[in-house]
């Protein structure tokens, strides 16, 4: 209740800001309103400006911009040191992830202010592509390539909505000298809109308060025309967040409260005439095609409290507690389900001819307690913890409950060599589930195994609905990984090969009838990879190219070819003003892409329709004047000219060419 409180008078303050102060007079009620909150004290968490592990919103291994780059950025690769003349700037306001912390290698990062990536203000290409979504900003989501679960442990396996909400890997913590805002207002084009606004201060010079509220919003690009039911989606992510460590820094407490909601209404796709073509929906128009459902909605929402602390207990020897509680809740409604029957894939039969919609909740809570030591001895960096996990899965009809606990044994231990430039990590857990990792990382080489036995998820496992039902006892999955990657420079030329091989056995997905199967055959995945990137005093050429083949079972479906590549220009005009622009290109090849059940919210089997392969190309250009950062985006430019169109999923149409922008305002006073 405190959490929608507060979102509902976060919504109330942002009805009354006219997001045209971006581009008009009424910045001046923004800044007032900026003002009254900072003299009341008013803490917020600013924007998290990269990922661990991810650049600096470019594409992976294309010479993305580091999150550790201080300053501004300019077309000769130096940077711009905005505190010279400015007592506060992006050097004075530093950051940390908590996985900083929790490797002892705590790294202060300064804002980042350069112009590569930011332009990719889509979340797909936040993360070069590597995810698919539903065709519009702030669909379902779901991962192109194979991936394995981010923990072991049991899983609730609705996760079409993870990439918009923040989780404790990317949640950046401040160490502020004054107070520093952030706000980011985007126009995406065609009805797509993303807003941040994000506000931190220190308290004390140990303490520091946060908080941030982000609102996408995107409207329908298909369905009856002026229908009234324009609006596809919205999604409020809202989160106070702080850390603190003591004056003698023996100890340190950090951690956020969350309340993450989204709402949409499901369309389900186009409905393609009898007879009609898929290539006749963009010659016809995109918006005068009708949608497969009507009246459906869904409403997914999170609380989520995290706590990291550790004490120091002696030299090279810690004590740490990690707590989480979430509670989670998904509300689907059909007031047609009847018409949609065909849509579900119904498994069992409907007995009640009366009740013409469709409402099914689920809930979901966790309480997980992890406690440890960590510390140094003889070389070795180490971490010894349990983890202890109490989970409850079921429906508000109470058809079904799911109520268990679990346990786990971990150890980790790290191990840098003589010449400081090489390391060695080694990681176990198990439980129920288990999970070996052994990496070694050079500055120019890196290779890692991974062997995983996870759970299947909950909703594999048991789920019933009206239309739906099971109730299945599957087998723990088993992945074996290899992978391998260097980097080598010839001639100013930067190349990054990789190889992935992963084996995987009991393999559980979605089939063709949307109904959760486990493989009875093994089968193999190959991933060859390899980055080529280029820079001169202007010009900047980035390549991403990955080659996927899959042996032994055709349940898992990935692209073979998959290739990103970036051309950019660098200049300076008027001494002053820092410009960039250039062209995006993406290409898939043709692969049969999964459908989407918005019931489950899992994707499963297309046995139907091959996805034609597609190239898009967007073109952009960025400009930075002090602190102030802009880009114009014209998206999906080659439509028309390329191709007519592109499909993202049977029948999901990729938003056409829009044009788009984004302002970025950083105030540290």
């Amino acid at each position: 209740m405190i959490f929608q409180s507060f979102t509902k008078y976060i919504q109330y303050t942002f009805l009354k800001i006219n997001l045209s102060f971006l581009i008009s007079k009424n910045s001046i009620k923004l800044l007032i309103i900026i003002s009254l909150i900072s003299l009341n004290g008013i803490s917020t968490k600013a924007q998290r400006p990269t990922i661990p592990g991810f650049g600096g919103g470019g594409f992976p291994g294309m010479g993305s911009s580091s999150s550790g780059s201080s300053g501004s950025s300019r077309p000769d690769g130096k940077m711009l040191n905005d505190s010279a003349q400015n007592i506060y700037g992006p050097t004075s306001t530093r950051y940390f992830y908590e996985a900083d912390v929790f490797n002892n290698r705590k790294l202060l990062r300064s804002i980042d202010t350069t112009l590569s990536g930011f332009h990719h203000y889509n979340f797909l290409q936040r993360f070069g592509n590597i995810y698919t979504d539903l065709g519009n900003l702030g669909t379902a989501v779901r991962n192109t390539f194979f991936e394995t679960p981010d923990f072991i442990g049991a899983r609730l396996g609705q996760s079409a909505y993870d990439l918009y909400a923040r989780n404790p890997a990317n949640m950046a913590y401040f160490d502020t000298k004054s107070p520093y805002t952030n706000m980011h207002f985007t126009p995406g084009g065609s009805g797509q809109n993303i807003l941040d606004f994000d506000f931190t201060r220190n308290i004390k010079p140990n303490i520091n308060g946060g908080f941030n509220v982000r609102r996408i919003t995107a409207i329908k690009q298909y369905g009856p025309p002026n229908s009234g039911e324009d609006n596809l989606l919205g999604t409020w992510d809202v989160n106070l967040n702080g850390n603190y460590y003591s004056k003698d820094k023996k100890y340190t407490v950090l951690g956020y409260l969350q309340y993450f909601q989204h709402k949409e209404n499901d369309q389900g796709g186009i409905s393609l005439p009898k007879g009609w073509k898929a290539d006749t929906v963009f010659k016809i128009g995109v918006e005068q095609m009708a949608s497969k459902m009507k009246n459906t909605s869904s409403v997914e929402s999170r609380n989520t409290l995290h706590i990291y602390q550790e004490y120091k207990l002696a030299n090279g020897f810690q004590a740490y507690l990690v707590n989480d509680y979430q509670v989670r809740k998904y509300k689907y409604l059909d007031l047609n389900f009847r018409e949609h029957l065909s849509f579900y894939h119904p498994n069992k039969k409907i007995t009640d001819t009366t009740q013409t919609s469709l409402n099914q909740q689920n809930s979901y809570s966790l309480f997980e307690n992890k406690a440890g030591i960590k510390g140094f001895y003889k070389g070795f960096n180490y971490r010894l913890h349990l983890r202890r996990r109490d989970y409850v899965f079921q429906d508000s009809l109470g058809k079904f409950k799911n109520k268990n606990n679990e346990n786990f044994l971990g150890l980790w231990l790290n191990y840098y060599f003589p010449d400081s430039l090489r390391r060695a990590t080694a990681s176990l857990e198990v439980g129920n589930d288990q999970q070996l990792k052994v990496e070694y990382f050079t500055p120019k080489f890196n290779a890692g195994f991974v062997s995983m036995s996870y759970s299947p998820s909950l909703l594999q496992q048991l789920y019933v609905s009206r239309v739906q039902e099971w109730n299945n006892n599957f087998q723990n999955t088993f992945v074996s990984r290899v992978y391998i990657s260097t980097t080598r420079l010839i001639k100013k030329v930067v190349f990054s090969p990789s190889f992935e091989y992963n084996l995987i056995k009991n393999y559980v997905y979605f089939d063709s009838a949307a109904l959760p199967v486990q493989t009875a055959v093994p089968f193999s995945i190959f991933k060859i990879g390899t980055g080529i990137d280029w820079k001169s005093k202007h010009f900047e050429v980035s390549n991403q190219l990955y080659i996927n083949r899959i042996e032994g079972n055709d349940v898992l479906r990935i692209p073979a070819v998959f290739i990103n590549t970036q051309l950019a220009y660098n200049f300076k005009y008027a001494k002053v003003l820092f410009v960039q622009t250039g062209l995006d290109f993406h290409y898939r090849s043709s692969y049969k892409a999964d459908y989407y059940n918005p019931l489950t919210q899992s994707f499963y089997l297309n046995q139907n329709t091959d996805l034609p392969a597609y190239l898009v190309v967007d073109a952009f250009a960025v400009f930075r004047i002090n602190r102030v950062r802009i880009f114009v985006k014209m998206s999906n430019v080659g439509q028309g000219v390329l191709q007519q169109g592109s499909f993202v999923g049977p029948l999901m149409p990729l938003v056409g060419r829009t044009f788009g922008y984004g302002v970025k305002w950083l105030l540290f006073d």
